[in-house]
């Protein structure tokens, strides 16, 4: 029988990390939400429902696989025992990482543009160094923060999503698809690629949490409600986005902007939730970025964790210059894509996990 770390991560404690890691700027600005579910119609809202059952087995899948394998590197967790496909495995996790990361940085550039009318790039800087400093004070004390903002973040999300459905101009059923504007063909594909490149980036984070978690019990019980608390989220922001078309094809921060035109306060307590988010999600895919490189030993500078921060703090601001819609509709679905091969070989990692447990006669509370 598994020995609790009592000094580890509860599952509430994963979930809330898993949700705040995915949920990001374009997630809860309506953005991505739009591209991959809301084009769609009622369809994007069926979709939601799927990809909430595949973020609850994919976020277990991951961390147990860490622990059975005894190690937190999500290297060793998703690539399969070919140095080479290893490398093209890890180069990618990191690079679309950084990217998300980017994209966060970006988001808040835009949302601080539309809040006080100044230079995007200001409010992506005031980011960066809010999410450098937590995380160069303490990553565990970041990531266990996420247990009070990501609740917070959560409620305001919904509150806001069912106002908004409550007053769309648009009617669910007859709601119109924008499939040109989708992030891909149909809806079942553009589900999948949704949660394929969030499941990418989400790795980085729940590797390390699910290797350091308490017990097997809180590793399974966060990816299950980390899963369950994503659909059900994006769930009811699609219904807000179905019904109200015209700010999500006029807006960089659609959801931000439906918020502000039914009450001013909405609207701050939605840039607030939106604030939170992509910070949550910077630290996390940061703290990932961190704890990755951190394991080269022949790296260049990898043990010095202050300069490993900075450097990717520069080089992220630099990336956020791009513009955040730019970003949203060409990183995500390109990792998407690529994303399935690290998910087939995470899931092929995940049962051959078990096995190898099994022949060392850990059986008991196997998954």
């Amino acid at each position: 029988m598994e020995q609790t770390n009592k000094k580890g991560f509860s599952g509430f404690a994963i979930a809330m990390t898993y949700v705040g890691t995915v949920i990001g700027a374009g997630f809860a600005s309506g953005q991505e939400l739009f591209q991959f579910f809301g084009a769609f119609g009622i369809y994007g809202v069926i979709g939601t429902i799927i990809a909430g059952a595949l973020f609850s087995f994919l976020g277990v899948a991951c961390m147990l696989t860490a622990r059975n394998l005894k190690n937190g590197d999500y290297e060793k967790v998703v690539s399969p025992d070919n140095a080479i496909v290893k490398g093209a495995f890890n180069f990618v996790i990191t690079f679309f990482s950084f990217g998300v990361m980017v994209i966060m940085f970006a988001g808040t550039g835009s949302l601080f543009a539309s809040l006080t009318g100044l230079s995007p790039t200001i409010g992506a800087a005031l980011m960066i160094i809010i999410t450098v400093v937590v995380v160069l004070i303490s990553s565990e004390a970041a990531l266990n923060s996420f247990s009070i903002i990501v609740p917070v973040m959560v409620a305001i999300g919904v509150i806001v999503a069912i106002v908004a459905f409550s007053n769309g101009t648009d009617t669910l059923m007859d709601a119109p698809m924008h499939i040109e504007r989708g992030a891909a063909g149909n809806w079942i594909l553009s589900a999948l690629l949704y949660v394929s490149f969030n499941t990418i980036c989400a790795i980085c984070v729940l590797a390390p949490m699910g290797f350091e978690a308490r017990s097997r019990k809180d590793a399974k019980l966060g990816g299950i409600l980390g899963g369950v608390t994503l659909g059900g989220l994006a769930m009811f922001i699609v219904l807000g986005i179905v019904t109200n078309q015209t700010e999500m094809l006029t807006n960089d921060m659609p959801m931000y902007a439906v918020a502000v035109s039914i009450n001013k306060y909405l609207g701050w307590a939605y840039a607030f939730m939106l604030l939170g988010a992509m910070f949550t999600t910077a630290a996390g895919l940061l703290f990932g970025l961190v704890e990755r490189l951190g394991s080269y030993e022949n790296l260049p500078l990898a043990k010095n964790r202050r300069a490993v921060v900075l450097i990717i703090a520069v080089l992220g601001l630099l990336g956020s210059l791009v513009g955040f819609t730019t970003l949203v509709g060409t990183v995500y679905p390109a990792t998407g894509y690529i994303g399935f091969v690290i998910i087939a070989t995470l899931c092929y990692n995940y049962f051959k996990s078990f096995k190898l447990r099994k022949e060392e006669g850990k059986t008991q509370d196997e998954a």
